[in-house]
């Protein structure tokens, strides 16, 4: 599950404040003020009507950069509603845990941000509310993060050309995983890297 061909907009456009402006109202007249509540809302549902349509006992979510946002509050919510844990194996790649500053920038700036923004600004209420409350028990979570110094404006020193790595192992989240592994990949990179495909499987395997 990722979202990043969806985002690259809100990713790279904090750069360019005119082609923001443009692309937000645009976005802003489609979506909702909290897009990623309402994604993670939305995914939820999907997730409890595929159980509850073909039967099975439990499944493995994998979800890239901010995929894995709305993927853990997803996850929160579904067991809540299916009223136990389907869902054992939760794995993240270059998720942005603790936010991004450009997206806090863009929307301190901007009248028009793109919603994702909002969301993705450290310390908002989305990622308060995620990280607020921890896992359901019995889900464990491998985190995958990728890390090439890019020297791109906007990102810190440490990062992978879309986010920096301390928001990818913001502790609160180190703390709370079963495993930390990192690769030496760009964002997208890391998607396409046999490494990462290998790590999964060999996790999945019965």
């Amino acid at each position: 599950f990722s979202l990043s061909q969806s985002k690259l907009i809100p990713y790279i456009v904090p750069m360019f404040p005119a082609l923001a402006l443009l692309a937000g109202r645009a976005v802003d007249r489609m979506q909702t003020r909290r897009l990623a509540l309402h994604l993670a809302l939305a995914t939820s549902a999907a997730l409890l009507l595929l159980k509850q349509r073909h039967g099975f006992d439990r499944m493995a979510v994998v979800a890239h950069s901010m995929g894995g946002l709305v993927s853990r509050g997803a996850i929160q919510r579904v067991v809540k509603q299916a009223g136990t844990n389907f869902i054992p194996e939760f794995f993240t790649v270059s998720t942005p845990w603790g936010g991004h500053e450009a997206a806090a920038s863009a929307v301190k700036h901007l009248k028009y941000p793109v919603p994702s923004w909002r969301d993705m600004a450290p310390g908002s209420g989305y990622l308060r509310e995620i990280l607020s409350q921890p896992l359901p028990p019995g889900t464990r979570h491998d985190l995958m993060f990728s890390f090439q110094h890019s020297g791109r404006p906007g990102l810190p020193p440490d990062n992978d050309g879309v986010v920096g790595v301390a928001s990818e192992l913001f502790e609160p989240v180190q703390t709370q995983a079963a495993t930390i592994f990192g690769l030496p990949l760009g964002h997208m990179e890391i998607l396409n890297s046999p490494s990462t495909l290998r790590r999964i499987e060999t996790r999945l395997a019965p």
